[in-house]
């Protein structure tokens, strides 16, 4: 059985999501991620791209994100995207990775005025006063404004809709220079039609677009060591850094985490237990007889799981540490 609950949802003119709700485990014989994989390939859209998302809600509690993720951290986003390419065809590659995508969409298709600084400068013209004109031109600048019966109204000024139709419309626009020279646009710029990031993420204050995917088949561990010799043969620009994120990042803060809770809960009991026994030999000998322990619970872990759930369950490495 699937569910009880289905929803739907968009993300945009070319987008469209779909939601369904599991009934509980102790109904279903399959996880959630089993589930996922099973109907991979099996649902198809026409042309569309069908990706999966969820997972079992404790892992998403505990390692919130997808399974792997990627972060291309740098300023240009041209290179970036290059970047995030190839990073991209390399971990598609890699055994056992599905649906990998990258965070950076092409937006909407706009005009880009690409400004020849040398000629611009030579000619008293800067950055930002080709900008204003440009804008006051096409979104219009509040020029003045005035009231009347107690309202206020501002004076917009710009160009009449039929002479900002076209790239070339736009090339015709004239710039005063410092001189009293008027400077056509298209003079000391390119115009180029192209199409946009739709939106530019930022992690840490830096730009950054991550390369995503989902696992099948393997252990995560397993498939981040195949992804770092991938990347390895990938020669990363100056001013970009690439860094694993993801539930791969999540674990590994976790234990390390966990690696000092459990450091600091060990010299915690020695205290407690040497202050209870008046000696500093005593708790050594009770502390060194508890990792016996562990062949209990690697014991009940595998009487309880099968090796495929055992091989999938992140939980037991942390939970072993509770006896």
């Amino acid at each position: 059985a699937a569910g009880g609950m289905m929803g739907f949802g968009g993300g945009g003119s070319h987008k469209s999501s779909l939601t369904v709700k599991l009934v509980d485990l102790s109904q279903r014989e399959r996880s959630t991620r089993e589930i996922v994989d099973s109907l991979r390939g099996k649902l198809k859209v026409g042309e569309a791209t069908v990706r999966f998302g969820g997972g079992d809600p404790g892992e998403q509690m505990l390692f919130g994100g997808s399974p792997i993720a990627l972060d291309i951290k740098g300023y240009d986003l041209t290179q970036g995207k290059r970047l995030a390419q190839e990073v991209f065809d390399s971990i598609g590659k890699v055994k056992g990775v599905v649906e990998p995508r990258m965070s950076l969409e092409e937006g909407q298709p706009e005009l880009q005025v690409r400004i020849d600084r040398d000629k611009a400068s030579s000619l008293g013209l800067n950055f930002s006063q080709i900008a204003q004109t440009i804008r006051t031109a096409n979104a219009g600048t509040v020029a003045s404004w005035f009231r009347e019966g107690g309202d206020e109204y501002n004076i917009l000024v710009r160009l009449q809709a039929e002479d900002r139709e076209s790239p070339a419309d736009l090339g015709k626009i004239f710039i005063a220079s410092p001189l009293g020279r008027q400077i056509s646009l298209d003079s000391v710029a390119r115009i180029e039609e192209g199409l946009g990031p739709a939106q530019i993420e930022r992690k840490e204050q830096q730009r950054v677009i991550t390369v995503s995917g989902g696992i099948k088949g393997r252990d995560l561990g397993s498939i981040t060591g195949d992804i770092k010799e991938a990347l390895a043969d990938i020669r990363i620009p100056e001013g970009f850094l690439v860094e694993f994120g993801g539930e791969q990042q999540e674990m590994a803060e976790s234990f390390r985490s966990l690696f000092f809770a459990l450091i600091l809960a060990v010299v915690l009991v020695y205290m407690v237990m040497a202050s209870q026994f008046e000696s500093l030999r005593y708790p050594f000998v009770i502390m060194l007889a508890l990792p016996f322990a562990a062949i209990g619970v690697i014991l009940v872990l595998f009487l309880s799981y099968g090796e495929k759930k055992r091989r999938n369950n992140r939980f037991s490495q942390p939970l072993t540490v509770v006896p």
